[in-house]
């Protein structure tokens, strides 16, 4: 191609951007972002979100997760949401000598394959995803307890669940329990939340092509002793209370800004669960019982909003996504190094650093 006529492309390129807006990363354009996803369903769509969510994906230092938390997590000026408890706290950069308010809490847990190799590092380690902010001793008392529906709606102790503890620990939230230092329930205004969590975390480490990852799956009975060396307890669950959580506990408005910011500021990625709820019931069809939700059309509030440009329901009806992956791999190839340079050249970098 002629150096004039490639010159006029990327100019033109460039006034497209201006006027309609482009996107640094490739998770703030949703659309493109799930093209790939088209037309499938079950192990070939779970298998697909995978690529899809590993894409540009950056994996951040641990200690990095205490200034993320403090930004993904405020509720007010200095104050962050504890994944656990009713009230929130101060901010922190750290916790030395392990005397602090809250620290960085794993909702799948580090003994159940986020850390295979006890080294305490890693995507899956770190993933902001995952992390979240809970009371010091509420985080030992969880430990690596699995999640499940230990009360019922008035918060008494279930049958299989007798003498449980209500609260879970004297600075959770009522609605919280625990049983036998093995099962753990946390409140009811997060259980979705936090079954979106684990979703995510299945189809995003499959233990192919990373360091100290694990290929990690939700089973409806998972080991009680958990082991990094042992492949076998790199599962967790409960599937089927997930599942219904994730019926009962819709997506917020909360979820998804965490959503957008680990998107754009963060990681690069995205929740897929998040911006499309009815993907759960694509990618989970076997299941111990079958969750309210499943077979009837979303309830209100658990689908992203239309016109929210951060957020989509993802197509999965189309017959086929090889134009889907063409278009999103000639969107990868694109030379952006060239554009910025002619955007520097024709003094209006100023304005579009931050397209590229």
């Amino acid at each position: 191609m002629p150096r004039s006529t490639r010159s006029t492309l990327l100019a033109i390129a460039a006034l497209q951007c201006i006027a309609g807006g482009c996107s640094a990363w490739l998770c703030e354009d949703t659309e493109t972002y799930y093209k790939p996803l088209e037309g499938l369903e079950g192990a070939a769509l779970e298998a697909s979100l995978t690529a899809v969510v590993k894409q540009e994906y950056k994996s951040l230092s641990y200690a990095s997760a205490w200034n993320s938390i403090n930004i993904l997590d405020e509720v007010s000026d200095g104050m962050v949401s504890l994944i656990y408890s009713d009230d929130p706290a101060p901010t922190q950069t750290g916790c030395p000598g392990n005397q602090c308010v809250w620290t960085r809490e794993h909702l799948w847990p580090q003994s159940y394959g986020v850390d295979p190799n006890d080294s305490d590092n890693g995507p899956s380690y770190s993933d902001l995803h995952n992390l979240f902010a809970v009371v010091n001793a509420a985080n030992g008392d969880r430990s690596n307890d699995i999640f499940a529906q230990i009360t019922s709606s008035d918060n008494k102790c279930l049958p299989d669940f007798a003498n449980c503890e209500v609260p879970a620990h004297s600075s959770s939230s009522s609605s919280t329990a625990e049983w036998d230092n093995t099962y753990w329930q946390p409140p009811a205004d997060r259980r979705g939340d936090i079954a979106r969590v684990l979703f995510y975390m299945q189809v995003r480490y499959d233990g192919v092509g990373e360091k100290n990852t694990a290929d990690l799956q939700l089973v409806e009975d998972p080991p009680l002793k958990a082991s990094n060396e042992e492949p076998s307890t790199r599962v967790f669950g409960i599937l089927s209370t997930l599942l219904q959580w994730h019926c009962d506990d819709p997506v917020s408005d909360k979820e998804k800004r965490r959503n957008d910011a680990i998107c754009k500021d963060f990681q690069h990625n995205r929740n897929p669960f998040v911006d499309d709820p009815t993907l759960v019931e694509k990618v989970f069809t076997t299941y111990k019982t079958k969750p309210s939700c499943f077979g009837n059309p979303p309830t209100a509030g658990s689908t992203p909003a239309a016109n929210s440009s951060n957020t989509s329901t993802v197509n999965t009806t189309g017959t086929s996504s090889s134009a889907a992956a063409a278009s999103l791999h000639a969107r990868r190839s694109f030379p952006w190094k060239a554009f910025g340079a002619l955007l520097g050249a024709a003094a209006i970098s100023g304005v579009m650093q931050t397209c590229y």
